[in-house]
């Protein structure tokens, strides 16, 4: 299977369609396609939870909302490339300013009919898609398909305080992907949750997704969920990380994991630059995971050659000043700096992920009844 087939969204503006092709060679080629439905075969799932947010630089723990939704076809893929979501929180809940009046409103929603996009929290090209809300809709013009993610938690109206970091689920825990084979835009795997800067409420939170059926019309799908409890996970501190000695461009990292949490994925950004003969991608940065199941102190292991190739040899995973002085011809480059960060979760993320699970309805909702994160700081480091 290609990552086309995996990865690319099934609709296009206007006119809703599938990806029916599949097969060795065809990443980034424009596949056959079929009419469908996404309204009459899709299937919506939607769940919320808290995000707990260690905010080191204002010494404060805050407990924002946090989102997971699903939205597939019934091979498991993602039923759109283009869809409107509007969330619909309690009363108490601080959404998007009202577009018009300015006025508070309980809303988090996409560009709809009307809505100025520069207005809304998911902005011009937010929807819902097969594991969770991302900023990827299709527009005109547009030449080729999106994988980008949001950076988390969500500013919602004015509420831009937080600290923010970008999710992609990269190698080793998922499949390589920066080889060559796949397009220079992918990035990484989607983690499915959607976290935001807007404190968690009690109550019910309603999910309306509007598709395009046809120019100026639209189906919809809704779904609903609730939030019974403000306790949730324990506040993670930042991991440490530095390099393993025993395999130069990898790294040890260290982190104390709170209980509670049923895995944790650990998110490794690196501004990278020595590969002159490889397939980085578009913005030379490289995104790692590892994930773990246990709590408590643990030290983690990056193998120290999975940096970008094009389909043959190795390159570092973090590249040293040695590395960079090769590559560039600069005898005082400096070494990578990278950033370790990391998201602990109390129901089964990685489980629901792509590629791994293509089911129509996967299971990712945690014993409450709710999809709680914590989210740690980042701590940046530069590799010698």
């Amino acid at each position: 299977m290609t990552m086309t087939r995996y990865f690319a969204h099934v609709a296009l503006l206007g006119i809703v369609v599938a990806l029916s092709g599949c097969g060795a060679g065809n990443v980034g080629v424009e596949p056959a396609i079929s009419s469908v439905n996404p309204v009459a075969t899709s299937k919506l799932q939607f769940a919320v939870g808290t995000a707990t947010i260690n905010d080191v630089v204002h010494g404060k723990v805050y407990e924002t909302l946090n989102t997971v939704e699903t939205l597939r076809q019934p091979n498991g893929l993602s039923a759109v490339l283009y869809s409107i979501p509007y969330i619909t929180g309690p009363t108490g809940f601080v959404g998007q300013p009202d577009p018009i009046t300015g006025q508070q409103t309980t809303i988090i929603s996409g560009s709809g009919p009307n809505i100025p996009c520069n207005k809304t929290t998911l902005q011009c090209t937010g929807g819902a898609f097969g594991y969770g809300f991302a900023p990827d809709n299709t527009v005109p013009g547009q030449q080729s398909v999106s994988f980008a993610q949001y950076q988390q938690p969500v500013a919602v109206g004015n509420q831009d305080l937080l600290p923010i970091n970008v999710y992609y689920g990269g190698e080793p825990a998922f499949p390589t992907f920066n080889n060559g084979t796949y397009p220079a835009g992918f990035q990484g795997y989607s983690p499915g949750f959607v976290s935001f800067q807007s404190l968690a409420v009690l109550g019910d939170y309603h999910l309306e997704i509007d598709i395009p059926t046809g120019p100026g019309t639209f189906g919809k799908k809704t779904a609903d969920a609730t939030l019974t409890t403000l306790t949730g996970l324990p506040p993670m501190s930042a991991a440490s990380a530095f390099p393993d000695p025993s395999n130069p461009g990898g790294l040890k990292i260290d982190i104390v994991v709170p209980n509670g949490v049923t895995e944790t994925w650990v998110f490794i950004s690196d501004s990278g630059g020595c590969y002159p003969h490889s397939q980085g991608n578009s913005t030379n940065v490289q995104y790692y995971t590892l994930v773990t199941t246990q709590t408590g102190s643990q030290q983690l292991t990056l193998p120290p050659n999975l940096g970008p190739t094009n389909g043959s040899g190795s390159t570092p995973t973090i590249c040293s000043s040695q590395d960079n002085q090769q590559a560039s011809g600069n005898p005082n480059a400096q070494g990578d700096t990278y950033f370790v960060y990391a998201a602990g979760f109390d129901y089964p993320a990685f489980g629901a992920a792509y590629p791994f699970n293509l089911q129509q309805k996967p299971s990712f909702i945690g014993q409450n009844g709710q999809v709680d994160v914590t989210l740690s700081p980042s701590a940046s480091f530069q590799y010698p």
